[in-house]
């Protein structure tokens, strides 16, 4: 879960869940009411999936403050249904941030592109997990038992990969 901040007529601060798997960024009914939004002001419809293909949902924007980062923009289907957490997911939250997944310590980190980015060789292949911070230049590592140091270093989001 990362906490986030939500910003409308009405600001409101949730936890979201960083769904990988998600098409698509979700909010829930409430949510989007404390925000100030308004059901029958927004026209677009979105077709959910999965377990959420009965709900019907709307289309909305709401700018979406993450950490100590300017608040970005982000694309949600505003689900008429409360049963569901604010979701997380590949349209647009993963687009917008970099995230990288330290399982070991239950944590996640999210980052702005274009700054930096994780090498595949330490995120795949039981490598250490590195993220770089380009606000204070520094690296966190995440060793596991198979590698406890990663060679690899984070590189430029402009640089190609190493093989």
């Amino acid at each position: 879960m990362l906490p986030v901040t939500l910003m409308g007529a009405r600001s409101v601060s949730v936890l979201g869940l960083l769904d990988t798997g998600a098409a698509v960024n979700v909010l829930p009914y409430s949510v989007g009411v404390n925000l100030g939004l308004s059901w029958d002001k927004q026209t677009t419809s979105v077709q959910l999936s999965g377990n959420m293909a009965v709900a019907e949902a709307r289309a909305v924007l709401v700018s979406t403050a993450v950490a100590g980062f300017a608040p970005v923009r982000l694309a949600f289907a505003w689900a008429r249904v409360d049963n569901v957490p604010v979701i997380l997911g590949q349209i647009n939250f993963f687009l917008e941030f970099d995230v990288c997944f330290f399982r070991a310590r239950q944590y996640a980190y999210a980052q702005r592109p274009p700054t930096l980015r994780v090498c595949p060789q330490c995120t795949l292949g039981g490598g250490a997990a590195m993220a770089a911070d380009s606000r204070f230049g520094t690296a966190y590592r995440s060793a596991n038992s198979f590698n406890d140091a990663c060679s690899s270093m984070a590189i430029p989001r402009s640089a190609p990969l190493p093989p």
